[in-house]
């Protein structure tokens, strides 16, 4: 997963931006991504890399379905027994660059927008995890005021692991930097009730002593330099 803006703004000046990007998503296997404001920024250019994406671009709070492709407000998906919903928010300023890249958009608050986004997904999902492109604050706002959230992974430019006492109980949060260079594991053990018992949280290093990927290394040497 990834909490967004994972598109450089420069995008806008070359048809072909982003398909690197897109194609080394898609080869990792990414569940979703939250929309945030550079995927915004270059806009004409994001309408066709989002039709190209193998998963959803999720925003619960930011009205521009139909207008944007894959564009949704959560995921449900199963894993190792448990049915987890994924609920997309976005920076509430997007408007502002709505304005200017002539995309009507409709903003709700995130934290609105999330709680009324769980109400529906409630009782289809065990575990609920917000992938969030808001501000760290925000982030602990949701878990402390928010019922039913179990994990936030959030948009920090710094590395942050953090575990919130909401309304429900334990929620956790972290946050992975910027520009690809560390990776967030994130372990997660839950009671009977459902709910964060423990948890392990680390960043994972991208240094060069990991070989290269050969199929990610292929597509860059095809596309040559940029995204």
């Amino acid at each position: 997963m990834d909490s967004g803006n994972c598109f450089p703004t420069l995008l806008a000046a070359d048809d072909d931006s982003g398909k690197l990007i897109v194609r080394a998503m898609n080869a990792m296997g990414y569940d979703a991504l939250a929309l945030g404001t550079t995927e915004v920024a270059a806009l004409p250019v994001m309408r066709a890399r989002f039709q190209e994406v193998d998963f959803p671009v999720l925003s619960a709070n930011v009205g521009i379905r139909g207008a944007l492709p894959n564009v949704q407000p959560y995921l449900i998906v199963e894993m190792d027994g448990h049915t987890i919903a994924i609920v997309g928010a976005t920076d509430e300023r997007i408007d502002q660059l709505g304005d200017q890249v002539g995309l009507p958009m409709e903003v709700e608050s995130a934290v609105e927008a999330v709680q009324r986004t769980l109400q529906e997904v409630e009782e289809r999902a065990d575990i609920v995890v917000v992938l969030s492109n808001l501000d760290w604050q925000v982030n602990e706002t949701l878990a402390q005021e928010v019922p039913g959230i179990d994990v936030i992974i959030g948009a920090s430019r710094r590395r942050l692991n953090e575990a919130v006492t909401g309304p429900e109980g334990l929620v956790v949060l972290q946050a992975a930097g910027t520009r690809g260079e560390y990776l967030g594991v994130l372990t997660l053990g839950f009671d009977g009730a459902g709910r964060v018992a423990a948890f392990d949280a680390r960043h994972v290093a991208l240094t060069p002593n990991y070989d290269d990927d050969p199929e990610i290394a292929r597509m860059i040497r095809e596309r040559g330099t940029g995204p």
